[in-house]
C-alpha cells in the first residue's frame, strides 16, 4: 500500500496495545445497538439500515468465514481490530504533521504523536465502538487513512498519494455516508495545474467505479436475502435507501441557528470525550499558522462532522 511503506515500530507498539485493551474488553456476544442486525446481515449477505453499508457487509461476510469462535465474536473482534488500525494511523498522521518545517527533535516528535495515538485509541467513543460489531471503527479507519494521505499530497504532489486519498474517500462512502464531512479536505488536494488535470480525472474515475459496491444492494436485493431492509431491488428504492430518506428528520439542517446549537453541544460534550480536548484545539491553531489550508480543512471537517451527528431536537 501507498500509505504504509515501512512499519512504524512505535506505531505498532501503541496499535497493539490498544488491541489488547480492546480485545480484553470484548463484547463476549451481541453487542447493543445495530449489532444484531449487522452480525445477521454480514453472515446471510443481506441487506442493512439505510444507506446500506455495502462496503462493511462485504467485508464482514469475509470475517464471517473465519473458523473462530462465534459470528459474534468474529465481528466484535473485527471492529477492535479496525480501531486499532485506526490508532496506528493517527500515529502516522501526528508524526508527519509535527516533522513538517519543525524544530523538535526526533525524539519529541516520537513521544507526541505516541502519547496522540493512544489518546485517540483510549478515547470513550472509540474504545465503546471497537467491543462490538459497528459500521463505525472501520469507517474510522478509512478516514484517518485519507486524512494522512491528504497531508502527504500537501508536502508535494504525488499522483498516486493524490488518487489513492479519493479512493480511500470513496471507499468511505461506501462504508457510512457520514465520511461526506471529509469533502473539505479534497478541495486543498486537488491539482489545478493544466499538466495535472489528467490524474484528477483518473482520480474522478476510480472514484465512481468505487461507488459502484452500492449496486450490491439491488442485486443482492433482487434475490431476497433474509435480511432484506425495505427491499431496495428497484431504482426508487435503491434511492430512497442509500439517501436513508427515512431518517432525514433526524439530521439537522444546514441553517445558521442550527450549526451554532450544534457547536454549543459539540464543545459542551467534547471534554467528557477527550479531556485534553484543549490542547487538541490548540494544535489545530498551531497547525494553521504552519499549513493554512490544511488547518482549515479539518476546521470545516470538524464543524461538518458535528452537524451531520448531533440531532437538532
Amino acid at each position: 500500500m501507498f500509505i504504509i511503506k515501512r512499519i512504524e515500530p512505535l506505531a505498532l507498539v501503541v496499535s497493539i496495545f490498544c488491541l489488547a485493551l480492546y480485545v480484553k474488553t470484548l463484547c463476549p456476544t451481541v453487542y447493543v445497538g445495530d449489532s444484531g442486525e449487522f452480525n445477521t446481515v454480514a453472515y446471510t449477505l443481506g441487506i442493512a439500515h439505510p444507506p446500506g453499508y455495502p462496503l462493511y457487509t462485504l467485508i464482514g461476510w469475509l470475517v464471517c468465514q473465519v473458523p473462530l469462535s462465534t459470528i459474534a465474536i468474529r465481528m466484535n473482534f473485527a471492529s477492535a481490530l479496525f480501531a486499532s488500525v485506526s490508532v496506528y494511523i493517527i500515529y502516522l498522521l501526528i508524526k508527519r504533521l509535527l516533522s513538517a518545517g519543525n524544530d523538535k527533535t526526533s525524539l519529541q516528535i516520537k513521544i507526541l504523536s505516541l502519547s496522540g495515538a493512544l489518546i485517540w485509541g483510549m478515547s470513550n467513543t472509540l474504545w465503546a465502538s471497537s467491543v462490538g460489531s459497528e459500521v463505525y471503527t472501520f469507517g474510522l479507519a478509512i478516514v484517518a487513512g485519507f486524512i494522512y494521505m491528504c497531508a502527504r499530497c500537501l508536502e508535494s504532489f504525488n499522483p498516486r498519494y493524490f488518487i489513492f486519498s479519493i479512493y480511500l474517500l470513496a471507499l468511505a462512502l461506501t462504508n457510512h455516508l457520514s465520511a461526506i464531512a471529509v469533502v473539505p479536505l479534497v478541495l486543498i488536494i486537488i491539482p489545478i495545474q493544466k499538466n495535472r488535470m489528467k490524474y484528477l480525472l483518473m482520480a474522478v474515475i476510480i472514484f465512481i467505479l468505487t461507488l459502484t459496491l452500492y449496486l450490491y444492494i439491488p442485486l443482492r436485493s433482487a434475490n431476497f436475502p433474509l435480511m432484506d431492509w425495505s427491499h431496495p431491488a428497484n431504482l426508487k428504492a435503491l434511492i430512497d435507501h442509500i439517501t436513508a430518506s427515512r431518517y432525514r428528520a433526524y439530521i439537522a439542517d444546514f441553517s445558521i441557528v442550527n450549526i451554532l446549537i450544534n457547536l454549543k453541544r459539540f464543545f459542551y460534550i467534547i471534554p467528557y470525550e477527550f479531556p485534553l480536548a484543549p490542547l487538541g484545539f490548540l494544535g489545530i491553531v498551531v497547525l494553521t499558522k504552519r499549513s493554512f489550508k490544511l488547518g482549515i480543512a479539518l476546521i470545516l471537517t470538524a464543524v461538518s462532522y458535528t452537524h451531520l451527528t448531533l440531532p437538532t431536537n
